[in-house]
């Protein structure tokens, strides 16, 4: 997980799904493409009055439920918009299954 640099200190690679790796998968698998929209269905299902950034953009919620799990094209172009969000989902998942991750996002956290 570490390696040095020139200088001899540690220096950690991100363990987390990235909004690359994301997007990448949207676009050739099927059944990642479908569980990032249910990801997003329920996180905006759950967002409470005033929460930025958490589930679809108001102008999105009635597409994303005309979506059809066999309307992948819809599906990706959707979900393709929300690698930032997904990415914060998945990173929480990879936290709570490896609580040791928790000090490793500490290093990649901003403030």
């Amino acid at each position: 997980m570490s390696k040095t640099n020139s200088n001899d200190k540690p220096q950690v690679q991100y363990p987390f799904t990235t909004k690359k790796q994301i997007a990448d998968r949207v676009a050739t698998s099927d059944k990642f493409a479908v569980t990032c929209l249910e990801v997003l269905r329920e996180r905006t299902a759950s967002r409470k009055p005033g929460q930025k950034s958490y589930g679809f953009m108001s102008s999105h919620v009635k597409k994303a439920a005309a979506l059809e799990h066999g309307d992948l094209d819809g599906i990706r172009a959707l979900v393709g918009s929300y690698t930032k969000q997904l990415a914060a989902h998945f990173r929480a998942e990879e936290i709570a299954e490896n609580p040791e991750l928790e000090e490793v996002a500490k290093i990649f956290s901003a403030g």
